[in-house]
């Protein structure tokens, strides 16, 4: 069955349509020259599918809410390209760069041009660093780390 939007034409089984958007199965053609071709969750890319741009580059692998996430393979225009892992972070991941973020740009950002010119490192703001915990974030508390998790790292 095919049904037309505003962003392209969708092509599917009658079975795969939910309330006038794309559920299960299906293809949508996009008007910029995208198509994808998989699995749609209530109008969401959502399992696995492939995506191909109108530039020539292709992703197959898995989406979850119309995102890379999980295992799949970029393929880039030119035919480049190999297996990727996309990971959703949570909120407490984005604290955590956040937080690193804000004392990189107070404590190193104003003396990096500095740390170039004369080859150097910036001693005293890496124990800094560390004294705060975040030089040990996958170890354990135990040992003096932070306990968290790899993608934290």
């Amino acid at each position: 069955m095919e049904i037309k939007f505003k962003c392209g034409d969708y092509d599917g089984e009658v079975e795969s349509f939910y309330n006038q958007i794309p559920h299960g199965y299906g293809t949508l053609r996009y008007t910029n020259g995208n198509v994808y071709a998989g699995y749609w969750d209530k109008g969401v890319k959502s399992g696995y599918g492939t995506m191909r741009y109108a530039n020539g580059s292709r992703y197959v692998g898995q989406w979850v809410n119309g995102k890379f996430e999980g295992e799949g393979t970029f393929y880039y225009s030119n035919g480049e390209g190999g297996n990727i892992m996309y990971f959703k972070t949570t909120q407490e991941h984005e604290e955590l760069r956040t937080k690193i973020r804000e004392w990189a740009e107070r404590e190193i950002k104003p003396i990096a041009f500095m740390l170039d010119q004369n080859n150097e490192f910036p001693r005293e703001q890496m124990k800094e660093f560390g004294a705060l915990g975040y030089l040990g974030l996958p170890y354990p508390e135990e040992y003096g780390g932070m306990g968290k998790d790899i993608l934290s790292y």
